[in-house]
């Protein structure tokens, strides 16, 4: 009954690289890559921007990564 019980698999790459990978091209990465190393964006304003322009995300996923909190750096 139990076999091949198993903890699950951590991810490798957090929600918003997955999401960025996904939706986003090679120019619009390197973009938003940028941006998320810019200490000039706040993590509300560089949302809201990213929202704005129809790549939904919330501050948290963006403030998680930042603070490589995410399953990038796992």
């Amino acid at each position: 009954m139990l076999e091949g019980l198993a903890p699950k698999e951590k991810e490798s790459i957090c929600f918003l690289m997955k999401k960025a990978v996904t939706e986003l091209d090679d120019k619009d990465l390197k973009i938003l890559d940028e941006a998320i190393k810019n200490p000039k964006w706040s993590a509300n304003a560089l949302t809201d921007a990213l929202n704005q322009r129809g790549f939904t995300i919330s501050r948290g996923v963006i403030q998680k990564h930042r603070d490589e909190r995410c399953g990038c750096v796992r």
